[in-house]
């Protein structure tokens, strides 16, 4: 029972727009990007923070 509810609320937070919007870093302004780096560890530091915001 518990297992499924999370289970459940797992599949909608991966499915949310709100997710989805998170994973377009192109959303980002130019500055930011280039601020993070425009390379593997920038882009995985810029989404990181934009998935825990």
């Amino acid at each position: 029972e518990a297992s499924d509810r999370f289970q459940q609320r797992a599949v909608q937070v991966l499915s949310s727009s709100a997710t989805r919007d998170a994973f377009d870093l192109a959303r980002e302004p130019a500055a930011v990007r280039d601020r993070y780096g425009r390379n593997t560890m920038g882009h995985s530091a810029l989404l990181a923070r934009r998935l825990v915001e």
